[in-house]
């Protein structure tokens, strides 16, 4: 699926397909650097993102060329699955309120460890809607994590590919 952008003079305007879009339209994939910087850091101001990817990118050396991309990759596979089980439990008539629990406690921290700070705050929320075992409020929770690692899935792609930190990733 190729995402596109759609700009106008304040920023961003959205992310998403091209049907139904107006303004100038550019495919990620076709951007230029200064573009997909502006992107990345559109995306870094609506709080998508905090400095912990920064941090991430000053780990990255010559030895370890694709450490960054290795680490980002590992967060998309692992938290698609902790939220895949988180589902799965949301199921039941009455979930398993600690092992939801403990399944997004995990998807905060890896979160947390790529700097998704939007993800983090829900994960935070999700957990005193286990201590209130309320499956309502959970289900609305879990629903914002989903759309919030989209987000954040998004503004990592972008500065990878913008080169973020290149000064280091180079």
């Amino acid at each position: 699926m190729v995402l596109y952008v759609s700009f106008c003079a304040r920023g961003c305007r959205g992310v998403g397909s091209a049907e139904g879009k107006r303004g100038i339209i550019h495919a990620i994939g076709g951007v230029d650097e200064q573009l997909a910087r502006g992107v990345s850091l559109v995306m870094a101001d609506e709080g998508v993102l905090d400095d912990q990817f920064e941090q991430l990118c000053q780990l990255q050396d010559e030895e370890n060329e694709n450490f960054v991309r290795e680490v980002v990759d590992m967060f998309f596979i692992d938290g698609a699955k902790k939220m895949s089980r988180v589902a799965e439990l949301l199921v039941a008539d009455v979930p398993a309120f600690r092992q939801l629990e403990d399944t997004v406690h995990a998807l905060k921290g890896s979160s947390a460890s790529v700097g998704a700070c939007q993800v983090v705050r829900e994960c935070s929320a999700f957990r005193l809607c286990c201590e209130a075992a309320d499956k309502g409020a959970c289900v609305a929770s879990y629903e914002k994590i989903v759309q919030l690692f989209e987000r954040a899935k998004v503004a990592l792609e972008a500065r990878i590919a913008a080169g973020v930190g290149d000064s280091v990733m180079r």
